[in-house]
C-alpha cells in the first residue's frame, strides 16, 4: 500500500503541484503577505460568526475541489499516465483508501486555512461552527477522492484521447478572434468559472478592505495583479489551443503583428468579466483614470506571460518559473509606484518581440520531459 501511495504522489501530486505553482504562490503571498496577523483573525472570526458566512469558505474549497478533479480526471487522458489504469484491478474501497492521501495533499494549503476555521471558532465558543467545517472538510475530501477515482471503476482502459478540437465551431459563420474564447468556454468552462470566481472575490476583498483603512492606488492594483495571475490559466490553455487543437492559423499569411493584437483581443474578451467588477467595485481613493490603467494591466500581464512560454520548445509547465519571475518583477514595480500604463506598454512591446521572434519557431513538447 505504501509504494502504491508514494507513486501515486510522485506523479500525481508532484505534477498537480508543478502545474499550478503560480496559484499556490499566489494564495501563500495574499495569506501571509497581504493580510495583516490582525486582520486574519477578524476575517476567522467573520467567517466563523454564522452558518451563512462559513458558506464562503465552504463555497471556495468545493470550487478548488472542482478543479483538483478535472486534473486528476484530466490525467488519465495523457499518454505519458496510461499507468494509472492499472489501478481498475483495485477493489473500490482499497482503491478509496490509497487516493485519500493524494487529494488530501493536493487540498493541503486549504484544509490547513479550514483547521485554523475550527480553531477560531472554538476558541469563541461556536462549537456546531467548528463541526460544521471539520464535516465539510470530510465531506469535500471524500467527495474529492470519490469522483477522481471514477473513471478507474470503467470496464475498458480508452485510448489516450487528443485534446478537443474545434470542428463543432466550423458550423458557426463568427470571426477568428471568437475562435478561441468559443474554443475555452466550451472546453474548459469550469476552470473558466473558477477563475473568474477567485479573481472577482479577490477584487471584491481588497476593495472591500478599503472601508477600514486608508490604502492608496497601489493596493487595488495588488487586486489587478492578483487577478491576472488567476486568469493566466486561460493562457496555459491557449498553448493546447494554437499548436495541438487549431494549428490552422499558424500557416496562413497572416501578418504577425494581427495575429498578436488579435491575441490580446480575445485575452481582453475574456477577461472581460473582471474589468467590470474592477469598474464596479472601484473605491473612491482610485480614479477613473487609474482604475483604466490597472484594466491595461490585468490584459498586458497574461498576454506578456504567454509569450514567455514560447521561449523554449519546452513543456508549458516547464518554463512556469519565467512566468513567476516576471510575476515577482511586476509585483516589485508596482510598489514602486512605476506608472502602470508604462509597465503595460513595456509588457505588450516585450511579448510583441518575443512572439514575433518565436511563434512560428515553437514546437509544444509532451509532458513526459517533465522531470
Amino acid at each position: 500500500m505504501k509504494s502504491i501511495i508514494q507513486t501515486l504522489q510522485k506523479s500525481v501530486t508532484r505534477t498537480f503541484y508543478v502545474e499550478h505553482i503560480f496559484l499556490f504562490l499566489l494564495f501563500a503571498f495574499v495569506m501571509f503577505g497581504v493580510f495583516r496577523g490582525a486582520e486574519h483573525l477578524a476575517i476567522a472570526s467573520f467567517f466563523t460568526s454564522s452558518p451563512v458566512t462559513l458558506l464562503i469558505p465552504m463555497a471556495f474549497w468545493a470550487l478548488v475541489s472542482i478543479r483538483v478533479i478535472l486534473f486528476n480526471r484530466q490525467l488519465t487522458r495523457r499518454p505519458e499516465y496510461q499507468f494509472l489504469w492499472q489501478l481498475r484491478g483495485l477493489p473500490y474501497r482499497t482503491l478509496f483508501m490509497r487516493f485519500v492521501p493524494v487529494v488530501a495533499y493536493q487540498l493541503a494549503p486549504f484544509i490547513s486555512y479550514g483547521i485554523f476555521l475550527i480553531t477560531i471558532a472554538t476558541r469563541n465558543g461556536n462549537n456546531a461552527g467548528a463541526l460544521l467545517l471539520f464535516s465539510s472538510l470530510v465531506l469535500i475530501t471524500a467527495m474529492t477522492t470519490h469522483f477522481s477515482i471514477w473513471p478507474y471503476s470503467r470496464y475498458h482502459t480508452p485510448a489516450a484521447q487528443p485534446a478537443l478540437s474545434v470542428g463543432g465551431l466550423r458550423k458557426w459563420r463568427m470571426p477568428h478572434f471568437l475562435f478561441y474564447p468559443a474554443w475555452f468556454i466550451h472546453s474548459e468552462w469550469i476552470v473558466y468559472l473558477i477563475c473568474l470566481i477567485v479573481s472577482m472575490l479577490i477584487v471584491d476583498g481588497i476593495s472591500y478592505l478599503y472601508l477600514f483603512d486608508e490604502y492608496d492606488t497601489r493596493f487595488y492594483a495588488l487586486a489587478t495583479w492578483a487577478a491576472a495571475g488567476v486568469m493566466f490559466q486561460c493562457e496555459l490553455a491557449r498553448i493546447r489551443y494554437d499548436f495541438v487543437s487549431f494549428q490552422l492559423p499558424r500557416f496562413l499569411p497572416i501578418p504577425v503583428a494581427r495575429h498578436f493584437f488579435e491575441k490580446i483581443f480575445t485575452t481582453a474578451l475574456l477577461l472581460l468579466p473582471i474589468m467590470l467588477v474592477l469598474l464596479h467595485k472601484r473605491p473612491p481613493q482610485v480614479t477613473a483614470g487609474a482604475c483604466a490603467e490597472m484594466i491595461l494591466l490585468l490584459i498586458a500581464l497574461p498576454v506578456f506571460w504567454h509569450t514567455l512560454l514560447l521561449v523554449r520548445a519546452e513543456p508549458p509547465e516547464v518554463l512556469l518559473p519565467n512566468v513567476l519571475f516576471t510575476g515577482l518583477l511586476a509585483f516589485i514595480l508596482i510598489m514602486s509606484k512605476i506608472s502602470l500604463t508604462l509597465l503595460s506598454v513595456i509588457l505588450i512591446l516585450t511579448a510583441f518581440l518575443i512572439f514575433r521572434t518565436y511563434h512560428t519557431r515553437y514546437e509544444r513538447v509532451p509532458l513526459e520531459n517533465l522531470p
